[in-house]
């Protein structure tokens, strides 16, 4: 299998921007990357089968020509330089994964102060309704105890004018039977008087 030097010129300038500061990756760019890589492995994988089925063939074909020694030699070398360019293949495949890796690192490190403001604002905006609702508990709360002392006030108000009215009810009472003891005592005093007078003529 023949070299592809796309494939070194990638590799070396994967090596050289190794250090490089990172981008953040998205969901979508790191599927393509990672699909990349997957079929640079599968490619890699077919390579040394391929390598493999080829240098039988050609140990194969070496037997029957007269040089044998140099056409297995031949044979080992052609299999040895496609691996190798499978092993090229399977080192961008890593290389294309650890840089996914580590771009989703420098995503998550730049997204880190965001979620954490996004979630303090969060917190403070459950803080202030919790506050809201909490002042709301307490004023529904004054307001039922206003009411029920208001309640009680009245009650007791009305408790005091029955018991006023029913005081001035019984003094009222107590009055009218003074006033017929005495008029019953006067009438007495008044009949005693005119029997007297009577026995006296």
């Amino acid at each position: 299998m023949k070299v592809l030097p796309a494939l070194f010129l990638l590799v070396a300038l994967a090596a050289a921007a190794e250090d490089a500061p990172l981008p953040p990756i998205t969901a979508e760019e790191k599927q393509q990357r990672l699909d990349q890589a997957r079929a640079l492995k599968e490619q890699a994988g077919a390579a040394r089968a391929a390598a493999d089925a080829a240098r039988k063939e050609a140990e194969a074909a070496c037997w029957s020509r007269t040089l044998v020694s140099a056409c297995l030699d031949d044979a080992r070398r052609q299999q040895n330089q496609s691996k190798a360019d499978a092993g090229r293949m399977e080192l961008e495949a890593r290389r294309i994964e650890r840089d996914v890796r580590r771009r989703e690192q420098a995503s998550k490190a730049i997204e880190a102060p965001a979620r954490e403001a996004e979630r303090a604002q969060k917190a403070a905006v459950e803080r202030e309704r919790s506050a809201e609702q909490a002042q709301q508990r307490s004023a529904r709360q004054a307001e039922s105890a206003r009411k029920a002392a208001e309640g009680k006030a009245r009650a007791a108000a009305e408790a005091g004018k029955r018991e006023a009215r029913a005081a001035e009810r019984e003094r009222k009472r107590i009055k009218a039977e003074q006033r017929a003891r005495e008029r019953a005592e006067k009438d007495q005093r008044r009949a005693e008087d005119r029997a007297g007078v009577l026995r006296q003529n």
